[in-house]
């Protein structure tokens, strides 16, 4: 690591670190390479160039003051880009940190209580086509609740404007959709990074949304058919769910699960 005796506008000493190195800045929380940090932090953690000319210094001394209270929040940001690891591996350690801290917990959630997380699918959030066609061909198979992979939420934020945003988002989905999605019914808790297209169907068939050509499909004529539908649409099913405070600190990290979680999806060439 070479030490620079240079000096940005606080006066603060600079130091680079490994040019190779992906990094994750404590102020904005994006990855970063070419990272600067305080020579004579309390942590020497590290700190973009952008945030060490830019923010003041009680931002980042806030940062520093987080980490340190929240020792969490380091081993996250060290497990998302640990190299040599696939996003599963990666997926993984992040899971066993959260639940080492007590940072998540088993909840049996109804699809009424789930919203779908902005960041999911990369900010496409879902599909509404994908969503009916999935949820018709789940009909026409048969619903087992056994066969829902995984299912990971985040509690909604603390924060209202943190949590207007979720709701706007998923305002603007229903909107989009032409009828196929259903609006937020304004009493859910949770938003979800895994299982989101087959708890928006089951949404839509509690909203009555429209389905194909006009069509709406009747609970009532499927839930007679005798299999899982009536239980995950009455008593819910087992999800993970993620404290809220977890994203507030780490803001990345609902993009990195979301990826992991949904990548028995992607197609390899």
């Amino acid at each position: 690591m070479q030490i620079i005796e240079d000096s940005c506008m606080f006066e603060w000493p600079k130091v680079w670190v490994d040019l190779l190195e992906i990094y994750i800045c404590i102020a904005c929380k994006q990855k970063v390479q070419h990272t600067l940090i305080w020579a004579n932090g309390p942590m020497h953690e590290p700190v973009c160039n952008s945030c060490c000319l830019n923010q003041e210094p009680a931002v980042l001394l806030k940062a520093y003051k987080t980490m340190a209270a929240y020792p969490w929040v380091e081993q996250l940001q060290s497990a998302m880009v640990e190299q040599g690891l696939g996003i599963n591996q990666r997926a993984s350690k992040v899971m066993a940190v959260l639940k080492e801290h007590g940072l998540c917990f088993p909840a049996k959630l109804l699809p009424r209580d789930l919203l779908v997380h902005p960041s999911n699918r990369g900010g496409q959030m879902v599909n509404g086509y994908d969503v009916v066609s999935k949820g018709q061909a789940i009909c026409e198979l048969g619903w087992d609740i056994n066969k829902i992979r995984e299912p990971v939420a985040f509690e909604l934020p603390h924060s209202p404007e943190a949590r207007n945003k979720v709701l706007e988002a998923n305002n603007k989905l229903a909107l989009q959709s032409g009828g196929m999605l259903p609006k937020p019914f304004g009493k859910e808790r949770y938003c979800s990074v895994s299982a989101s297209h087959t708890t928006c169907f089951l949404r839509c068939l509690e909203a009555g949304c429209v389905i194909g050509e006009g069509n709406s499909l009747s609970v009532e004529a499927l839930v007679a058919k005798g299999d899982d539908l009536g239980k995950l649409l009455h008593e819910g099913w087992s999800w993970t769910v993620i404290a809220a405070k977890v994203e507030e600190e780490v803001p990345a990290l609902p993009s990195l699960l979301q990826q992991a979680l949904n990548s028995h999806l992607y197609k390899l060439p």
